[in-house]
């Protein structure tokens, strides 16, 4: 919910998580809203107690995005 609440206002927003499927289903869920809002989402599947597979994803997002914020 709250991914999709960043999109709807504009921001980019990496979905990071372990399981691709339910990333698979949050850009679902905004691609029946508007394809203009999941354009605004990129899944990025990682392990987060990996911390190699985090820079790996990091990585990803920083190769794709303008700016690259991160909040725990």
């Amino acid at each position: 919910a709250s991914a999709l609440a960043l999109a709807r206002a504009g921001w980019q927003v990496v979905l990071a998580g372990r399981r691709a499927e339910a990333l698979g289903q949050t850009c679902a869920i905004a691609q029946e809203e508007s394809p203009s809002l999941a354009a605004q989402l990129l899944p990025v599947p990682v392990d987060l107690t990996d911390e190699a597979a985090v820079q790996a994803g990091a990585g990803v997002s920083t190769a794709t995005a303008d700016t690259l914020s991160f909040s725990a």
